[in-house]
């Protein structure tokens, strides 16, 4: 649903889902685009950065882990932005003399000026919400400005209604399924301007 979302508001782009978002594709694609866009799962490894990964789809003898060791050090870039939309891609381990050691500082390595990272797990619905947003943004804003106007559509309850489904954890359910029409006694209602919802994805780099 947030590809989807995206593709929308840039039909060229290259759209990979699922069994076909493999390690291989990702690996020959990314040299090739202007914004590079990951909505998928990490794995952070704090006692070992480098081994620190993306989750992709397995095919052959590609375990699916782009990992910051092995794989994205080694890429060649062209990308003006790289958005990692899953959690925690923007922490790592703090090293003397080498600043953050994790995702984030491995993709500005392969050449990247600018990267979008989350500091914790982060919610589905909420994520496709402040993304839409952000890439709408993104064609008249600066970056730092489009994440910026991205969060404040959420903290105003602005963002688009139609990916939040208001039940479940937080008071938003899951990604693409439809809202009750009467929450349940029991459920927890927790407005997306509530920083959980909006603050963990912050810009590191260039933000022009």
């Amino acid at each position: 649903t947030e590809a989807g979302e995206i593709a929308k508001l840039y039909p060229r782009s290259s759209v990979l889902l699922k069994k076909e978002a493999t390690e291989e594709k990702a690996k020959a694609l990314s040299p090739n685009n202007d914004i590079l866009h990951f909505a998928s799962h990490a794995e952070l490894s704090e006692e070992d950065p480098l081994s620190s990964a993306i989750l992709l789809a397995k095919e052959g003898k590609e375990d699916g882990r782009l990992e910051v060791r092995e794989e994205i050090f080694g890429m060649s870039l062209n990308a003006n932005l790289v958005v990692l939309s899953a959690c925690e891609t923007g922490l790592g381990k703090l090293s003397s003399g080498d600043g953050l050691e994790g995702l984030t500082r491995a993709f500005i390595y392969a050449g990247t000026p600018s990267v979008v990272a989350s500091l914790w797990n982060v919610e589905d619905s909420s994520t496709a919400a402040l993304m839409a947003s952000f890439y709408k943004n993104l064609r008249t804003m600066t970056k730092v400005e489009a994440l910026r106007q991205a969060q404040l559509e959420l903290i105003k309850g602005q963002a688009s209604s139609d990916l939040l489904a208001r039940r479940g954890v937080g008071g938003i359910g899951k990604l693409g399924e439809v809202p009750q029409a009467k929450p349940s006694p029991d459920s927890i209602s927790v407005s997306t301007s509530h920083p959980y919802f909006w603050a963990p994805f912050i810009l590191v780099g260039d933000g022009k």
